[in-house]
């Protein structure tokens, strides 16, 4: 099975948190989700969904409009240089785009590869792209009325760090960190 190099964007931030990992092709677009998750930093406790040329993956759901992400293959809807969207938190409503940037002949990748990225996720729960921004904006000012607050609710935040080392640990007990991750996931 093909390998993809999978690059990860955070929309509406400026500038940019960026990620990008090597997946097995023949994953399913819920395992993907977890990657992300991994990536990004999140904590799967909200809902998510994928946008593929407006075919909706995610959990299934009693409409039956969106295809099951544990049932769907990457391969069987990408290709290099297709890009999709991943959705996750309905509420934050946090828009990654994902491009497949190159793909690698291999017979199988035990685990996904982090291969890079740039500065650090947002806070899980800060209330989307405005939060964010409110959020710097409280960090740069200590004489803002937020900072104190902020300072405790999120530890000393750094926007510019980015640890590949975690994340690589993280990806190197996989289906560890997945199993302890299920225990929070949305339903």
């Amino acid at each position: 099975m093909p390998l993809f190099h999978l690059k990860a964007e955070i929309e509406g931030i400026s500038p940019k948190i960026i990620r990008d990992v090597i997946v097995d092709s023949n994953i399913s677009f819920y395992k993907l989700h977890h990657i992300l998750q991994i990536l990004f930093g999140w904590t799967n406790s909200h809902l998510y969904y994928f946008d593929v040329d407006e075919e909706l993956i995610g959990n299934e759901d009693s409409d039956g409009s969106y295809l099951p992400a544990n049932k769907t293959k990457l391969k069987s809807l990408l290709y290099k240089g297709k890009s999709f969207e991943y959705l996750y938190d309905f509420g934050d409503n946090w828009i990654h785009k994902i491009k497949v940037v190159k793909v690698f002949p291999a017979d199988k990748l035990g685990s996904p590869i982090c291969v890079g990225g740039e500065r650090n996720s947002p806070p899980e729960d800060i209330g989307g792209v405005p939060g964010y921004e409110d959020l710097l904006m409280a960090l740069k000012d200590k004489e803002n009325p937020n900072f104190k607050e902020l300072l405790e609710y999120h530890g000393n935040f750094d926007p510019e760090h980015f640890d590949m080392d975690y994340i690589s640990k993280q990806f190197y007990t996989f289906d560890k960190t997945v199993r302890q991750m299920k225990r929070f996931e949305a339903k």
